[in-house]
């Protein structure tokens, strides 16, 4: 608090003396205006402690202060200083692969992190912020593995906790990442952050009221969360409520203007309201701002296709697949292009590698469904359209497409009622008026031939 801080302060003071060749006083002062806020003030006395007498501990101190002053290559020099007094000093070298992480030289920052454990295999923030550089290098697994070695050591250790769920849900493991973040809320109830990545887990588990519920509480607990503010519009555009969703995005990009999640969100959702060109314009502006976002890359290429750019929407998805293997919905999107490119054995495949990822990919599911009902294994496409609807009911597109399978099957009140149920939800989706148009063409055809969907 400001008074322990003065108070701090005010005690070094006094029993210092401060005489100009006590470098151990001018340390302990130095470390109390640090503690108080007085950065100018603790740097000119580190200053005064290091010319008196260098010191491992002051140059270590002070070059944690330069890093939070933004003087990152002035923070190494520091450290290199400390680790030629003391080269086993493994808190050096955990702040050395912090600086190191914010300078974005993330496989330096791992072997910084490494020296650190190899002095102590059992320091536990090393292994946690070891995780958060393979997490930035998307090296998912790797991440998980470090993570679990900090939770192993300090059971306790939320931030490790949360952490370790937001590995697991890059895996596509969201029943694993919601246990995760359930266990960080256990230990602190208060962590805002565990609540709107909780959310972002129920979300793609479908449990969309719930996912909400998470988000607003993340928000009553930080309400500037730029992130939570764009998760939760994530989730209603989930919940099909596109203007309040549209809302939401353009909220937290009025905080955050270079905020890339949330350009490609209100792309995502500009793609649902038709709005196509401004919806590509949202997923560039997202790509220029980071373009290792795989999920960018993958909103882009979703609307491509909408576009009708077939061979620029599969590029993009093989973008996000270079950048993160294990990402479900980007191997689903590939599935869809390569479909509408009559690339059909190598959609089902895609199709299929999604559904290892994220068997609860409704999706997936669909494009899967699409795929064996062009192959005419029409049985399996029914069953693949009700598996999706079973996880995501209010999909529009996959009661359409079981409509269609079931024209297929000849069973034409079932396919109408499927039809109606997808134009219930969706009373403006030109694919499910398109295909109805067409099932009702073939149905009323009574050909010998299956009906073939429109491309």
């Amino acid at each position: 608090t400001a008074v322990s801080s003065a108070t701090g302060l005010a005690a070094a003071e006094l029993a210092t003396g401060l005489t100009a060749d006590n470098a151990r006083a001018w340390h302990t002062y130095a470390v109390a205006l640090d503690t108080a806020g007085r950065r100018e003030d603790a740097l000119a006395a580190y200053d005064q402690a290091l010319t008196v007498e260098p010191a491992a501990a002051v140059y270590h101190n002070r070059g944690n202060l330069l890093r939070v002053m933004g003087r990152a290559e002035d923070a190494m020099a520091d450290f290199g200083e400390a680790l030629a007094l003391h080269p086993r000093y493994a808190s050096v070298h955990h702040s050395r692969g912090v600086t190191l992480h914010n300078l974005g030289r993330f496989e330096e920052a791992v072997a910084a992190y490494d020296q650190a454990l190899d002095i102590d295999p059992r320091y536990a923030i090393a292994h946690r912020d070891r995780g958060v550089a393979f997490h930035s290098l998307k090296r998912y697994e790797d991440a998980l593995t470090a993570y679990d070695q900090a939770v192993a050591i300090d059971r306790e250790y939320a931030i490790a906790h949360c952490d370790r769920g937001v590995a697991l849900h890059d895996l596509g493991r969201f029943e694993e990442a919601l246990a995760a973040y359930d266990q960080a809320i256990v230990i602190d109830p208060g962590y805002a952050d565990a609540h709107r990545d909780r959310g972002d887990a129920l979300r793609h588990l479908g449990r969309i009221e719930e996912a909400l519920a998470a988000q607003d509480r993340a928000l009553e607990l930080n309400p500037g969360d730029v992130r939570a503010i764009n998760s939760r519009g994530t989730t209603l555009a989930a919940a099909g409520r596109l203007d309040e969703a549209l809302a939401a995005h353009e909220q937290a990009l009025t905080l955050d203007p270079r905020r890339a999640p949330a350009h490609n969100s209100r792309g995502d959702v500009l793609r649902a309201l038709g709005r196509l060109d401004e919806a590509l314009a949202e997923h560039d502006k997202a790509i220029a701002i980071d373009p290792r976002s795989a999920q960018a890359h993958t909103g882009r290429g979703f609307t491509l296709h909408f576009m009708d750019r077939l061979g620029d929407a599969l590029a993009a998805h093989d973008q996000a697949l270079g950048l993160n293997p294990h990402w479900a919905m980007a191997h689903a999107g590939r599935g869809l292009a390569l479909h509408s490119l009559s690339r059909d054995s190598e959609a089902l495949a895609a199709h299929e590698r999604a559904l290892e990822l994220d068997p609860r990919s409704a999706l997936a599911h669909t494009g899967r469904g699409m795929v064996l009902d062009e192959m005419r294994r029409p049985g399996e496409a029914l069953a693949a359209h009700d598996q999706a609807i079973a996880l995501d009911p209010a999909s529009a597109l996959a009661h359409t497409m079981r409509g269609w399978t079931l024209a297929d099957l000849g069973q034409s009140e079932a396919a109408l009622a499927a039809f109606d149920q997808a134009l219930a939800l969706a009373p403006d989706n030109p694919i499910t008026t398109a295909v109805r148009a067409a099932a009702l063409r073939k149905m009323s055809e009574s050909s010998e031939q299956a009906p073939r969907r429109p491309d």
